[in-house]
């Protein structure tokens, strides 16, 4: 599920985020210890800035501005090592791995604009079952092959690079922490 899909119905995702925080204000209430209310707390502030991004995207749409003018991206981390900037990393959550990734173009050009203003590779990294991860380095100055989605919710449309699979590594943790250090060397 793509969080585009609620960004028109905020006020509904709203209630059912809110549900979920008095969920884990109960839950706060019957914490063990200070570790466990603070990992409570946590999580209801991020669902707080997921809920409030949901937010964003609707005043975004409502400025009128036409949709396919504008372009938010969530870069989900760019890592800097002392004073260097080392990569920039997409991260997922997946079940299995289908032939390839799909990234939305605009999300493509952005990283690909900042990969080559901070001179970084950028890298698109999956999380799998039974504790494999999938490393995909995108190489920025390739041209790949671009699919034109449509789908039943209109966020979900556009074009999208497709990257393959191919081209990554299939890690466990030890040997991703093996290339993750590579990446990051100082």
């Amino acid at each position: 599920m793509r969080m585009e899909t609620f960004y028109q119905q905020p006020v509904r995702f709203s209630q059912v985020v809110c549900k979920v925080q008095n969920t884990l204000k109960s839950m706060q209430q019957k914490a063990k210890d200070e570790f466990e209310l603070n990992a409570l707390r946590y999580i209801v502030n991020r669902i707080t800035e997921i809920n409030f991004q949901v937010q964003f995207s609707n005043l975004i749409d409502q400025t009128g501005i036409e949709r396919n003018a504008i372009t938010v991206n969530d870069i989900d981390k760019i890592v800097k090592v002392g004073n260097e900037f080392k990569a920039i990393f997409e991260l997922k959550v997946r079940r299995k791995l289908n032939g390839y990734i799909k990234v939305p173009k605009s999300q493509f050009n952005v990283l690909r604009y900042f990969s080559i203003e901070l001179n970084v590779p950028v890298y698109y990294l999956t999380k799998l079952p039974n504790g494999m991860y999938h490393l995909v380095e995108l190489d920025m100055l390739k041209v790949y092959d671009v699919e034109n989605v449509t789908d039943k919710y209109e966020q979900l449309n556009g074009k999208f690079v497709k990257i393959p699979i191919s081209q990554g590594l299939l890690l466990d943790k030890r040997e991703l922490i093996r290339k993750l250090s590579t990446i990051l060397a100082w």
